[in-house]
């Protein structure tokens, strides 16, 4: 192997130079943990050993997800003490984007592996790359990347590796050919679509919030949506009538003044034994305006360093009960104490939600559960949380008031909440042509057989038992011969001829029906569209536009028609009659 060609504590590009020993400033106020008698959890050494079996089996990566508050860093650590007791001289990276992740994995590696590590940090200013464990974010090692051999390193530990797919980050992944790598995260999704599988292949161990929650691995979760006081002013009445999501989030999830946000906090402080609160906030404006109203300390971007690591020191030794964030906790950052999550910012992203729920979920001896105070849900959220909520538990009745009993996984919906929720249901199901559909077989179903007319949708439209005219129209202009209301009702009357099993539904079952009403008639013709529309009211037969689309051919559904009644005439014996397109009722 070609050594690594860095000096100690080179200076790097656009930096100045720290030479505070990395090692001693990793421990300032917190005691060194290790012990020979640390062990990891069942479902943690599942994990090390399926990471072992790729490593030992040929194979040159593997990923490893796992939630927050599970121990991924941990797992991780004891993987690489296995590593190490083998081949005492394997040199090791580990790949961050974040100063503060790369800081507290070093701790933690040096909690399961031993004090004697010998740890180096190339980010942040420091550049001991010569150590045997190299802590290096992507950022400083995209700048100094040229000053490493590519086998500089037998093997790589990529955090929060959800990240390598950005452009830079993947530069610095693919410079370097160790033996293995090992790429670990909470989450395997990304917002844009890429795919962390394609360079780390499958996941080798999967153990993601929901199962973790049903398995009691992670903190109770008391998760309070901030509706209540709105749903009993009146300002929805849900029983009147149906609402749109655009309506619910205009009218019920509505912005809260940072005073009431305040004064929503401290009376749950009230009934929490030594508050730990983190906030999520909107901007670094907000988080300074409600770190000063709650008396605590921000936390941000716009913050230099130095600020950022006093500031997490306060939070950390409780001197600073609250800390406000803007981005900066979403990922890697481990507060166990932390008993109370204020969401103060509105995020679409599953993904985010999920790492930022996971900055109160770890196990503390003092935290008997945390709590969740929700400012900023809105229709998709809510129903965003309720799905992790029914995931937790499995099938549980989705209308319970507390949605999960076990004692270990509590999310509480109050029942304005769940009005909100059946609201929601309704909407979401009323977003896609299927669900419009089935809303419309519902409706239309007990009609007698009557075919449905536009005025009949118009008028569910205005009613708003389905989608305004426009959104049926544009929902179902491409799928069909006709116009989108046209294509429309020839679905929901294909799936009402389907659904009542006394109408024949295929092509043989339908000319099988048609004969037999000709031959009780005595007719020596094939039935035209009045007497299929009388056969369709007494459910004899489907509706015209249902025999159009299943008799058409390439020429589309209005040849259909004059299909059905040739292949009538045919199957009837009668064979091919002049006229038999004709539309006369004799």
């Amino acid at each position: 192997m070609t050594a690594v060609l860095v000096r100690p504590l080179r200076q790097l590009p656009g930096t100045t130079a720290r030479r505070c020993p990395f090692n001693r400033d990793l421990f300032q106020g917190r005691p060194r943990l290790h012990t020979d008698l640390m062990q990891p959890y069942e479902y943690q050494q599942d994990a090390l050993d399926r990471i072992e079996a790729a490593r030992i089996g040929g194979g040159d990566k593997a990923l490893l997800v796992m939630a927050t508050a599970l121990g991924k860093t941990v797992t991780a650590a004891f993987e690489l003490k296995r590593v190490l007791e083998d081949k005492p001289d394997t040199r090791v990276l580990v790949l961050c984007h974040q100063n503060e992740i790369l800081r507290q994995n070093a701790r933690t590696f040096k909690d399961v592996i031993g004090p004697d590590l010998k740890t180096g940090a190339y980010f942040a200013g420091w550049s001991d790359a010569n150590a045997q464990v190299v802590f290096a974010s992507f950022q400083s090692m995209a700048r100094g990347l040229a000053e490493f051999e590519p086998d500089a390193f037998d093997y790589v530990i990529v955090d929060e590796v959800h990240h390598v797919e950005a452009r830079t980050f993947k530069a610095v992944f693919a410079h370097f050919t160790p033996a293995f790598a090992l790429g670990m995260t909470a989450t395997k999704d990304r917002g844009d679509g890429l795919r962390i599988e394609d360079t780390f292949g499958e996941p080798v161990f999967s153990l993601e919030l929901p199962e973790a929650m049903r398995r009691r691995l992670v903190s109770t979760v008391d998760y309070r949506v901030i509706t209540d006081d709105l749903m009993r002013s009146g300002r929805v009445k849900t029983a009147e009538r149906d609402v749109t999501v655009s309506e619910l989030n205009s009218t019920v999830f509505i912005p809260v003044r940072d005073e009431e946000i305040a004064a929503v906090i401290e009376k749950q402080w009230a009934k929490t034994p030594n508050p730990r609160t983190i906030v999520f906030a909107e901007s670094t404006l907000h988080a300074e305006r409600l770190a000063q109203l709650l008396g605590g300390v921000s936390y941000h971007s716009a913050m230099g360093e130095g600020r950022q690591l006093s500031a997490l020191a306060s939070f950390r030794s409780g001197k600073a009960k609250t800390i406000v964030t803007v981005n900066m906790f979403n990922e890697g950052v481990d507060i166990p104490e932390a008993n109370v999550i204020v969401f103060a910012r509105v995020t679409q992203s599953r993904m985010i939600f999920l790492q930022q729920l996971g900055r109160g979920l770890r196990l503390h001896a003092d935290k008997a559960h945390v709590t969740v105070l929700d400012f900023a849900a809105n229709g998709k959220r809510l129903h965003m949380v309720h799905e992790v909520a029914r995931g937790a538990e499995g099938e549980i009745n989705p209308r319970e008031i507390e949605i999960l009993t076990d004692p270990r996984v509590t999310f509480t919906f109050s029942e304005e909440a769940l009005q909100l929720l059946d609201l929601l249901d309704k909407q979401s199901e009323l977003s896609t042509p299927e669900g419009i559909v089935d809303r419309a077989v519902q409706l239309f179903g007990n009609r007698g057989g009557q075919p449905v007319q536009p005025l009949d949708v118009l008028r569910a439209s205005r009613s708003r038992e389905l989608p305004p005219g426009p959104t049926i129209v544009a929902l179902f202009a491409n799928r069909g011969e006709r116009d989108g209301l046209g294509n429309f009702i020839v679905e929901v009357e294909r799936r009402l001829a389907i659904d009542n099993a006394k109408v024949p539904s295929t092509q043989e079952a339908v000319l099988k029906a048609a004969a037999v009403i000709m031959a009780e008639r005595n007719l020596s013709r094939p039935l035209n569209r009045l007497e299929v529309a009388k056969a369709a009211a007494q459910e004899i037969l489907p509706p015209a536009a249902v025999i159009e689309e299943l008799f058409a051919d390439d020429s589309g559904p209005r040849k259909g028609f004059e299909n059905f009644r040739e292949a009538l005439a045919q199957y009837a014996g009668l064979g091919n009659e002049p006229g038999l397109g004709g539309q006369s009722a004799s």
